[in-house]
């Protein structure tokens, strides 16, 4: 006769190690490939350093190739910063939310999307503007990421500005 007390303690043991096991692998699911082409003026852009960063760590790092491209994976629940840089031109930071609700969790969630390298004035070479130019997110009820255009037209407003003031109230697009 097998006791109770002791097959509860087994059936305890067996769930918790599953459970410890378990978590982590379905946490750390790749969610999506995104894929980035770099250019200049509508010109594909080599050797642009690109680095991507979860809170303060670097992920993923690379330099683009002559055809401007570069891909990186990330998890579930995260939120990435991918910056962009190469001398002469605006860096380029773009902030990635991979939040997604378990609904809409698919095995193929990706984005191929196109980074265009602002080409900084001569006289304002030492420009910095360190806030990301732009976001992407989930859009549920497309079921698919996309750029926030509407933070994307205020940082824009945000640029103009502090462009036309290195200016002295003069701007040139």
């Amino acid at each position: 006769m097998t006791n109770p007390k002791i097959t509860s303690k087994i059936f305890l043991c067996v769930f918790i190690v599953l459970i410890t096991f378990s978590v982590p692998i379905m946490a750390q699911r790749p969610l999506a490939t995104f894929k980035s082409t770099v250019k200049a003026s509508g010109v594909l852009l080599d050797s642009v350093k690109i680095t991507v960063i979860d809170n303060t760590a670097v992920i993923a790092e690379g330099i683009t190739k002559k055809d401007g491209k570069f891909k990186f994976s990330s998890f579930y629940n995260k939120t990435v910063t991918v910056e962009f840089e190469k001398p002469g031109y605006l860096k380029q930071i773009i902030r990635i939310s991979t939040y997604i609700p378990p609904r809409i969790i698919a095995d193929d969630m990706s984005m191929v999307y196109v980074v265009e390298m602002l080409p900084l004035p001569a006289n304002n070479a030492d420009l910095h503007f360190d806030k990301p130019t732009e976001e992407i997110f989930l859009d549920t009820t497309q079921g698919k990421f996309v750029f926030n255009s509407e933070y994307k037209a205020k940082i824009k407003e945000e640029f103009d500005a502090l462009k036309k003031s290195l200016s002295g109230g003069v701007t040139t697009n």
